[in-house]
This record gives C-alpha cells, sequence and structure tokens, in this order.
C-alpha cells in the first residue's frame, strides 16, 4: 500500500481548513479505488456521523 508521489505543486492554502478539505479529497480518492463497495459505505457513514458530530 505504499506509493511514491513525483512531485506535488499547490499554491499554500488560506488556511487550515481549506489544507484539510484538500487532503481529504485526495484521501477519499484513493480509498475509493481501493475499498469494496460495501467498505466504501461504511466508510461514507462513519464521515457522515463524524461531520454531525463537529
Amino acid at each position: 500500500m505504499h506509493s511514491k508521489i513525483r512531485s506535488v505543486t499547490m499554491e499554500i492554502p488560506k488556511d487550515m481548513f481549506e489544507l484539510q478539505e484538500r487532503y481529504s479529497k485526495a484521501i477519499v480518492k484513493i480509498l475509493v479505488k481501493r475499498l469494496s463497495p460495501k467498505q466504501l459505505n461504511e466508510f461514507i457513514d462513519k464521515a457522515i456521523n463524524m461531520s454531525k458530530q463537529l
């Protein structure tokens, strides 16, 4: 599950929320490729529940 990232260029985000959002989207894209549909649904449910607690 180890992968090399060649180069990532991005402007510095305005705040930590923007940075967190970018990383979250990248992580979700990776997970979507690796998880089965059932695992993906469980992950989405957990993410929704966590966001409700914030």
